[in-house]
């Protein structure tokens, strides 16, 4: 494995840190939900709570989205949709209706549910059961069963079972990292590691028998050597792909390999995270001009 070192020294970390009045809210939602006892069980919370689903929704090039609500970071990625990966945005609204996108860290769908409401399909990979479940609620409140493909496996270079390390039990959450304890620096509210099923994504487009795809978006919080091990046929193939560099040495070994089986560095901006430039992080869109 190449290295997991970063290229440089940064106080850049990843991960939420709620504000001063953040914190104050969520001291009175404390308060309010012991007050009414809705932790309780009884069938009246059990109620309460089932009923209470509020949904964000979105403008994205002529589309109207949908997105599942109901915890602080769900509505942060609704709030944050245009301006966190402004490079991502532009580069969605580019789709043609024949493009076959693969979205390689689904997450809750963020990119995906845009995507295909221009793509002709969207095959959405996403390793966190709880944000698969989400994944799923937003694909269908957006009407786009027929579009959209998930597949909840973590992607890696051999077929195996594996621990992931996950830095929070939170839906929406991200930075779960595969084999190994997360590289980047970031903030770990609740650690812990489960095993799961790890897949090669060439293996999935060949055993599955699945479409080749056009566009294909990378951005696994430092699992991007780990990822794309197992996926080069794929990318190779590929006509563009959006891929997060995170500094670390590995990730510059990825971008000259695909340089040499005839990409190009298309667009690049620094990585924004929770309206902080990264000093370290920046997005790609490489553009393959050569044939392999």
């Amino acid at each position: 494995m190449k290295g997991t070192n970063l290229r440089k020294n940064t106080s850049f970390r990843y991960g939420y840190v709620p504000s001063f009045y953040k914190k104050i809210i969520r001291l009175f939602a404390k308060g309010f939900v012991k007050f009414f006892a809705l932790n309780s069980n009884t069938i009246i919370s059990t109620e309460i709570c089932q009923l209470i689903d509020p949904v964000s929704q979105v403008d994205f090039h002529g589309h109207k989205l949908y997105f599942k609500s109901g915890h602080g970071r769900l509505r942060w990625r609704a709030q944050t949709f245009h301006s966190e990966e402004p490079l991502m945005m532009k580069w969605l609204k580019s789709f043609k209706s024949d493009d076959i996108f693969l979205d390689v860290g689904a997450n809750v769908g963020t990119y995906s549910i845009p995507a295909a409401k221009i793509a002709n399909k969207v095959i959405a990979i996403e390793l966190d059961p709880a944000n698969i479940y989400c994944l799923h609620t937003n694909i269908f409140i957006n009407k786009l069963q027929d579009k959209v493909l998930t597949i909840p496996i973590a992607s890696g270079s051999s077929k195996d079972v594996q621990d992931i390390f996950y830095r929070d039990f939170s839906i929406g959450d991200a930075l779960q990292s595969v084999g190994r304890d997360q590289v980047l620096p970031t903030n770990r509210p609740n650690p812990f590691k489960i095993s799961q099923l790890i897949y090669p994504i060439d293996d999935i487009f060949k055993d599955f028998k699945l479409p080749q795809p056009t566009k294909v978006k990378i951005d696994v919080d430092g699992n991007e050597s780990i990822v794309t091990k197992g996926a080069w046929n794929v990318l190779s193939k590929a006509e563009e792909i959006y891929f997060e560099d995170n500094g670390m040495e590995e990730d510059l070994y990825i971008i000259n390999n695909l340089k040499e089986k005839g990409f190009e560095i298309k667009e690049e901006i620094p990585s924004i995270v929770g309206s902080v430039k990264s000093d370290i992080a920046r997005n790609l869109i490489m553009k393959r001009i050569t044939s392999n």
